[in-house]
């Protein structure tokens, strides 16, 4: 998260553990730094960004020119119709559409 964050090797509670102290001793953000973070996250990796991610890639995946290419570019667990994104509140949460 442009150079805001630690990782850690997964399921490692010490490695976890440690980068919640370090992080813990650093200075507090200012308010501009805390604001331009968490519209990063809210433009990249909020339910909508990821919807509209995921929009993208079928998009992209249609405009190729036959089946084939398309679901090879696709992991086999991959739906490629059906299902919902609904959630509580109605579609993607009462947030817009697509």
């Amino acid at each position: 998260m442009g150079g805001q964050g630690h990782l850690v090797a997964p399921e490692s509670t010490e490695e976890l553990a440690a980068a919640m102290v370090r992080y813990a001793a650093e200075p507090p953000l200012s308010l501009a730094r805390r604001l331009e973070i968490h519209g990063r996250v809210d433009r990249d990796f909020s339910l909508m960004a990821s919807a509209r991610h995921v929009k993208e890639l079928y998009q992209r995946l249609m405009k190729m020119n036959s089946p084939g290419q398309w679901k090879m570019a696709l992991s086999p667990h991959t739906p490629l119709s059906g299902g919902s994104v609904r959630g509580e509140g109605g579609a993607l949460g009462g947030e817009g559409e697509l």
